[in-house]
């Protein structure tokens, strides 16, 4: 394991002390083996260990899926359950047909009233039509911001019906009965956390290296 991830941290355009690898194999004899190298920032001061508190990216789809859920099997909804009994906002949306193409109305939205009920499985298969501007880039023309809108509304959706935060909601029903208690999506209100992060890198051109991070610790 350990020649694995020096041959690889030697070959690699990062430099080893600005970053930290791991490596993990499951299946042999034994079961586990994981390798850890490199460090947790650029001072070199700490090194990358499996203590260490590292961002998951989409690797957090894994909680949201259970998170997504959890509460029709609890009840608080149904999947075809309309979305706007429990968002107001979602129970009349207007659909964008078009935009004014001639005089001083030029460039503005028409709408009609949708004929369909958003569902919660609209939202679950993102099929709700919320947002999507990369099929429709003129959406951009007129909406101030995004982020993906289907995952936001979902997460307003157990919000309302949990009545407690989706970190909560999560906390409460994933993580501790399993005993997971290094994970949360608001990093900077763990500052026991904190203090083990390992640093984000992006490489440009194979020669720089900016620790950075790519979302904000507490969203």
């Amino acid at each position: 394991m350990d020649r694995i991830l020096n041959d690889y941290i030697t070959g690699s355009e990062c430099h080893a002390s600005a970053v930290g690898f791991s490596l993990l194999r499951t299946g042999g004899n034994p079961r586990v083996i994981q390798g850890y190298k490199g460090n947790l920032d650029f001072s070199g001061d700490q090194p990358f260990s499996g203590d260490s508190f590292i961002w998951l990216a989409s690797g957090s789809k894994i909680v949201a899926a259970v998170a997504a859920l959890l509460p029709i099997e609890k009840g608080l909804f149904r999947l075809e359950d309309d979305a706007g009994k429990y968002i107001p906002g979602l129970a009349e949306p207007d659909l964008l047909l078009s935009y004014e193409t001639t005089g001083e109305n030029e460039g503005r939205p028409i709408y009609k009233r949708a004929e369909t009920k958003i569902t919660v499985h609209h939202l679950l298969t993102h099929t709700s039509g919320l947002a999507y501007t990369y099929a429709e880039t003129r959406l951009k023309a007129w909406a101030k911001y995004n982020n993906k809108m289907y995952g936001k509304v979902y997460t307003t959706l157990i919000e309302v019906t949990a009545q407690c935060s989706l970190e909560q909601f999560c906390k409460d029903n994933i993580w501790d009965p399993i005993g997971v208690y290094n994970t949360t999506f608001r990093p900077a209100l763990r500052p026991d956390l904190l203090s083990r992060r390992l640093v984000l890198v992006q490489v440009i051109r194979n020669e720089t290296i900016i620790g950075s991070d790519l979302y904000p610790l507490t969203p």
